[in-house]
């Protein structure tokens, strides 16, 4: 039987945790800017036109990046 502190330490034991703590390192390069590590876009970047009803196009990323987003 599990006692009320001896779940409370489990809960918080890095057994666990809500990541992986071995990933939590930083080893890469983290002194850039933020544009420099993701693409700026939007779950509809790929529409060429509205949201609903727009056509779906790869060409629109091709397009936003060309633009410097």
């Amino acid at each position: 039987t599990m006692t009320k502190d001896g779940f409370i330490r489990y809960l918080m034991s890095d057994e666990n945790a809500p990541v992986f703590l071995d990933r939590l390192d930083v080893y890469m390069d983290m002194d850039q800017p933020l544009a420099h590590y993701y693409i700026n876009s939007s779950h509809n970047t790929y529409l060429s036109g509205r949201q609903f009803g727009g056509r779906s196009s790869v060409e629109m990323y091709r397009q936003v990046l060309l633009a410097g987003c």
